[in-house]
Parts: structure tokens; C-alpha cells; sequence
């Protein structure tokens, strides 16, 4: 059996959210999906899914905001799992609805990644398959959001292009961004990493701070380069995304720079 929790925060989260609204739930009794906004919760979801259907899982999917060996649920301060061990329990409670070979997939932006997420990944692998016990954890190595889901969950073709399991890792990988064109995901790497897909709709070039060019790249921005806009041809669609990054984001200058050296 597969069981998806979908985090929500107390404030409705456009970026997560909607991800409910792209699944059917009773199209496969197989296949669960259930929100979860308090992380003390958490435990009590999964069991009350298990002990329902009478069966263990074979898959359990966390979806929720991310970063680098990090996952969080619902409200801010709902951490999942952090680099720090003493999270990890929240985890390896879960180990109890587990089969013996079952997957666990952190979904969110790019927890895969870094020192970070190579420690979380493996560590966590590790825990979960003592004995005879063999399971998988799985994070992401770029942005992930509610248009990767379609009604049977996480959509297959995204988890083979931007999952990947700490068995697989021998050594910290860097995110790698991404463009979303129509409903293929396609490899972009021309912002900084600290820039994800923002799924906003409608940007306007009237109230843009700024717009430039950079060969065939339209480049749109918002707020201090806080939001980007970008487009490829004047007659593409403008796909956006924002800044996640610690420190103020680039300036115009940096960013054209870095977009050149792209390009």
C-alpha cells in the first residue's frame, strides 16, 4: 500500500495545497493520501491509515516545504527531519508501518542535496534496514511542486528524473534547477540554485521592475530580483520562480552576469 501525506500549513500554502486537489484518492484502494498539519500528528495518520487497511506500507511519501537534508510540515518550526539526528525519530517511529523493502520519500525541494542531504538520506537507510529489513529513503535533487502530481500521486516520470536514494549516493550532489514546460519537466540551468519555482500565473512586463535579454532568454524581475520571471522566444510562456536563498538576491547586474555565463 502507498500513503502520501500532504502537509498544510495553518495559512493555505499555494505551493503544497493544491496537490490534494490533483489526486484521486478512491480511484485505487491501494493508494492513500491524508493531510497533516502538526507534526505530533504525524504518527497517529500513518497508524490510523495502516490499521484500517490492515496492511503495511510498502511506500510512504512526506510532501512538504525542503532543502538541503531538510523537511518540513505545515506551519514553519514543523521540522520532519533536519540534518541534526535527534529529528530523525520522527522517522524511524514510522518504521513499525513499514513492510520489510518499503520506500520512504522525503518529497521536497532538494533534500537530497548537499552534505546535508547525502548524511539524512544514508543515516536514515541505514536505521530503517536493520536485520533482515531492506528499505529505501529517497529525497529530491530539485525543486519539487503540486504540478508533480497527477491522480495516482507523485508523478513517475518526475521521481525518475529527480529522485534519488542514499544507497545511490556516494558523495554530496549539488540541486539542479528546472523549467516546466506544459507537464514535462525539462533540466534548467540557468538561474542560481537558490532560485524554485514560484507556480505564480499572469506576470505582468507593465509592473516588472526590470526586463532584459540574454540571447534567445527573456528575462523578467520583481521585488529586487526577489522574483524572476524567464521565457524562451517572445512568444513562450513566462514561467516564474523565487528567491530562497539566505542572503539578499542578486542584483540586476549579478544576475545578467550569471545568466551570460549560462548561456
Amino acid at each position: 500500500m502507498h500513503l502520501t501525506i500532504i502537509a498544510y500549513s495553518a495559512k493555505l500554502d499555494w505551493e503544497i495545497e493544491p496537490a490534494i486537489f490533483r489526486v484521486d484518492a478512491l480511484s485505487d484502494p491501494r493508494r492513500k493520501f491524508e493531510r497533516c498539519q502538526e507534526l505530533v500528528d504525524l504518527e497517529w495518520v500513518v497508524g490510523e491509515v495502516v490499521n484500517h487497511a490492515k496492511t503495511k506500507l510498502s511506500r510512504l511519501d512526506v510532501f512538504g516545504h525542503g532543502a538541503a537534508g531538510f523537511l518540513s510540515l505545515g506551519s514553519p518550526g514543523q521540522d520532519v527531519v533536519t540534518d541534526d539526528e535527534a529529528t530523525w525519530g520522527n522517522i524511524l517511529k514510522l518504521e513499525k508501518f513499514l513492510e520489510a523493502t518499503a520506500e520512504v520519500r522525503l518529497l521536497g525541494c532538494n533534500t537530497a542535496t548537499n552534505a546535508q542531504g547525502l548524511k539524512v538520506l544514508k543515516g536514515l537507510e541505514t536505521r530503517l534496514s536493520t536485520g533482515s529489513k531492506r528499505r529505501t529513503v529517497w529525497g529530491s535533487v530539485a525543486s519539487l511542486l503540486y504540478l508533480d502530481f497527477g491522480p495516482e500521486g507523485f508523478l513517475p516520470e518526475v521521481a525518475k528524473h529527480f529522485l534519488v536514494s542514499g544507497g545511490s549516493l556516494t558523495e554530496p550532489v549539488r540541486p539542479i534547477g528546472r523549467l516546466r514546460v506544459g507537464n514535462v519537466p525539462v533540466l534548467l540551468n540557468f538561474l542560481p540554485e537558490e532560485y524554485v519555482p514560484a507556480a505564480l500565473e499572469n506576470l505582468s512586463e507593465e509592473v516588472g521592475d526590470a526586463q532584459f535579454s540574454v540571447g534567445d532568454l527573456d528575462v523578467l524581475t520583481f521585488a529586487s530580483q526577489r522574483v524572476v520571471g524567464l521565457r524562451q522566444g517572445r512568444t513562450g510562456e513566462w514561467s516564474s520562480f523565487r528567491w530562497a536563498g539566505e542572503a539578499d538576491a542578486p542584483s540586476r547586474e549579478q544576475l545578467e552576469s550569471h545568466l551570460l555565463k549560462k548561456r
